[in-house]
């Protein structure tokens, strides 16, 4: 049986009715649901799940993403991905007492603005891409927040991630280290983040924003562990995960890890490239903290303010790069432009055609086209008219290029899709041919139950039958010993010896009744009783059964009618595929083109009738 995990509280939710939105028994929460295909799919998603509850967003997005890459149509996976960037928990409002999101992975950008969020909106059922939609709105209300309030918090030289408790409560070495290491680097001058101190005065609930913002400042970060356990705890690889990502945009930040009690092996893999330091060492205080000052001095002396100049040498850095055709370095410059100078145009433009390898691998176009959407959404927002003309007659026919290559991906989904529909259909019609085992199991229970009921019947009667027949013997011998005793008296006139022979005859049909009553008393009756009895919870139990069969045979005629409907969907999606597939090659490229251009908030020429087909093809069926 396939069952899905409650994303609050981890209950069981009741999947019976085949929604997409299901409400939690448990914790009396809206939600929505993966689509149910397979108990392996269920089992893998209840998994990323558990990850995601308890802080481990990473080891969460993995498994997500693993779905994904066997069907990129679930909307849901999509969803539990953004939850996972964000860090979003969902915890119980102690005034409400409603299950409420929360934010652990601020990211620089808006939920709204999410490619997996947007992904998710696309492919939505109506319901479903509510929920998504309201979500997100909480989702960005609480991020805004906390944006204003790390913009107003100090900024730190360096951030100490550690690993503060141990399984007994106790704090960690790595926590006596660390603090030794704060109280080194802030005696020079050095403004350090140390949770244990930094965060002395914040409940739990309020760490994110000054978390958020020192990761953001800091220019070193310095990650203690004494084993691998220590280095993957949830908490502590939420920080140093989210500053390894920022440095792999930003040079002027550097990641440290300090391996104690332990060897370079014992780090995660994602740490492995960083040249980390060995705190097993003699002295290895002293000579960290001298590293650290350096890197701090070094990293603030390159810095400076990102003024008009900056940003046009940076732009201009960019358009060499993509000149050389090393697109990766251009598209590291433009994506640190759009995040200094989100305003000015050109970044947008220059971050297109960087990924896009200047508008010449249609692949990037397919792999990347939620981002590029969103792009040209910015280019056409900031960018003047007579620019953006220009700018999206070059990108037209950028998306010819990609519709093209489009085609064969095109047809070869139609007819996976069309397949998919053949096999869902056959197993459908299976499932009509056969009966249910319930239905089949109370059908036997009633037929047993009848036969009780007959059995009972043919007992009573030839109970009944005996019970008449000595009956009617008693009644036999009653009169007989009446006559007799009433003779008896008329030869007392006569002669007293023949009352007495009289009497003593009349006493032996008194005898045969005597007998018939204790029989009766002893044997008949309690049996007439058992056998009533019998037929009596014979027919309780058959009408309860037959109760709870017309109840199953209606449940089983509404399921039939939900399965032929489903049956009829998949129908339609062959025939729709078949047909789709009599068109060429060109009218396919020139449709693509059109939804391409009708994505970015373009108009191009449209085969309407084709674009319906495409449309009944693509339906989702549940």
């Amino acid at each position: 049986m396939i069952v899905y995990k409650c994303k609050m509280c981890n209950g069981n939710l009741d999947m019976s009715e085949h929604k997409r939105l299901v409400k939690c028994n448990y914790c009396d929460t809206y939600q929505s649901v993966p689509s149910v295909l397979d108990e392996n799919k269920a089992e893998m998603v209840n998994r990323a799940n558990r990850y995601r509850q308890n802080g481990e967003f990473d080891r969460a997005t993995s498994i997500y993403e693993q779905i994904l890459r066997e069907d990129a149509t679930d909307p849901e996976i999509h969803w539990s991905i953004v939850l996972c960037k964000f860090g979003v928990e969902y915890v119980e409002d102690p005034a409400t007492k409603r299950m409420i999101p929360t934010i652990n992975r601020t990211q620089s950008h808006s939920i709204l603005q999410d490619s997996d969020y947007q992904n998710a909106l696309a492919i939505a059922k109506p319901d479903a891409k509510q929920y998504y939609m309201e979500e997100a709105d909480k989702i960005d209300t609480i991020q805004r927040s906390i944006w204003r309030i790390a913009k107003d918090s100090e900024d730190y030289d360096v951030f100490i991630s550690y690993k503060e408790l141990g399984p007994d409560g106790q704090r960690t070495k790595s926590s006596t280290i660390a603090q030794s290491l704060y109280e080194g680097l802030t005696a020079t001058g050095i403004k350090t983040f140390f949770s244990r101190v930094s965060l002395a005065n914040k409940i739990g609930s309020e760490f994110e924003p000054y978390i958020f913002s020192a990761l953001n400042s800091a220019y070193v970060m310095l990650v203690i562990g004494t084993d691998r356990d220590e280095f993957n705890a949830p908490w502590v690889k939420n920080e140093w995960s989210r500053y390894r990502k920022l440095t792999s945009t930003n040079s002027n930040k550097k990641l440290i890890p300090c391996v104690l009690d332990a060897t370079m092996d014992d780090l995660p893999d994602e740490l492995q490239p960083y040249q980390a330091q060995d705190l097993n060492k003699k002295g290895y205080e002293q000579e960290l903290l001298d590293i650290v000052k350096d890197l701090v001095t070094k990293l603030k002396a390159g810095k400076s303010a990102l003024n008009e100049s900056d940003a046009e040498k940076l732009m201009k850095n960019g358009e060499t790069y993509i000149v050389l055709k090393d697109f990766d370095t251009a598209e590291m410059i433009f994506r640190e432009l759009c995040d200094k100078e989100p305003e000015d145009y050109r970044v947008w433009w220059g971050r297109i055609r960087s990924v896009t390898k200047d508008l010449s691998d249609a692949d990037a176009g397919k792999k990347h086209s939620q981002d590029l959407r969103i792009w040209m959404d910015f280019l056409k927002k900031l960018a003047p008219a007579a620019k953006y003309s220009e700018l999206l007659e070059k990108y037209s026919l950028y998306l010819k290029k990609v519709s093209k290559q489009s085609v064969f991906d095109e047809i070869e989904n139609i007819k996976k899709i069309r397949e998919q529909a053949i096999e869902q259909s056959k197993a459908l019609e299976n499932k009509l041919q056969d009966p249910t085992s319930s239905d089949n199991d109370l059908v036997a229970f009633c037929n047993e139950m009848e036969a009780s009921i007959n059995d009972a019947e043919e007992h009573l009667n030839l109970l009944n039958d005996q019970r008449e027949k000595y009956h009617n013997k008693s009644g036999m011998f009653f009169t007989t010993c009446f006559i007799l005793f009433g003779l008896s008296f008329i030869p007392l006139f006569f002669d007293i010896t023949w009352p007495i022979i009289l009497t003593a005859f009349s006493l032996i049909p008194c005898t045969g009744i005597a007998g018939y009553y204790n029989y009766r008393a002893e044997f008949l009756d309690p049996e007439i009783v058992k056998y009533e009895c019998i037929k009596e919870e014979a027919e309780s139990k058959l009408n309860k059964a037959q109760v709870s069969l017309e109840k199953g045979r209606k449940n089983l005629e509404k399921k039939r009618g939900y399965v032929q409907n489903t049956i009829q969907k998949c129908n339609d999606v062959v025939e729709n595929a078949d047909r789709y597939l009599t068109y060429d090659a060109n009218a396919i490229s020139n449709l693509l083109y059109a939804i391409m251009c009708s994505e970015i908030g373009e108009n191009a020429p449209m085969n309407q009738e084709l674009f319906q087909i495409r449309e009944h093809t693509f339906q989702t069926i549940e």
